[in-house]
């Protein structure tokens, strides 16, 4: 028994031998390089402003920019007191999310718009593609209430490309998303 106990002392002092060895050369270093991502990775903010510059009683179309670079026009829903499926939503700044459920297989979704669930920013020309939703293009239709008939997939495009800095995305950016909506 003393024997054996003299043999398992030596095999629990060369595990700890090991272990500090170990420690001493390998972990620190794989720590310090986690801190470090861990330390200097923040996510970067991405925020969309939507400028509405011409409403009307028929619709509200405006600008899209994303960090203060404007890259297309936007076509809206009239404001009428914030009813669902009727009016634009109400000005403000709310959070936003991705979704990837839809056939384009990407929109940003508004988080907290007062009592209007799944407001998103996506493709569409005239005002009976957008239940309250925010439709984007690269020209308007001249009576500035339709977006120009194949102009809605470039700008879409466009704003897909400002999120995740390709046209051909292999992964997803850690971003804040956030949505601002000024005018009426």
């Amino acid at each position: 028994m003393n024997n054996n106990f003299k043999k398992m002392k030596w095999i629990y002092l060369w595990i700890a031998l090991a272990a500090i060895t170990l420690n001493s050369f390998c972990v620190p270093e794989i720590f310090d390089q986690r801190h470090a991502l861990k330390k200097h990775k923040k996510a970067e903010d991405f925020k969309v402003t939507v400028f509405r510059q011409y409403p009307n009683n028929k619709c509200t179309s405006g600008y899209l920019a994303v960090n203060g670079n404007i890259i297309c026009y936007t076509l809206e829903k009239p404001w009428i007191d914030n009813i669902n499926n009727i009016s634009s939503i109400p000005e403000g700044t709310y959070g936003g999310i991705l979704r990837y459920d839809h056939s384009d297989h990407w929109r940003i979704e508004l988080v907290g718009v007062p009592n209007r669930p799944n407001i998103q920013i996506h493709i569409g020309n005239v005002l009976d593609d957008t239940k309250g939703c925010i439709l984007v293009g690269t020209a308007l239709g001249p009576d500035l209430c339709s977006i120009k008939g194949g102009t809605s997939a470039p700008a879409y495009a466009k704003l897909k490309n400002a999120f995740y800095g390709t046209d051909n995305p292999t992964s997803t950016p850690d971003k804040n998303i956030s949505v601002e909506i000024v005018g009426h």
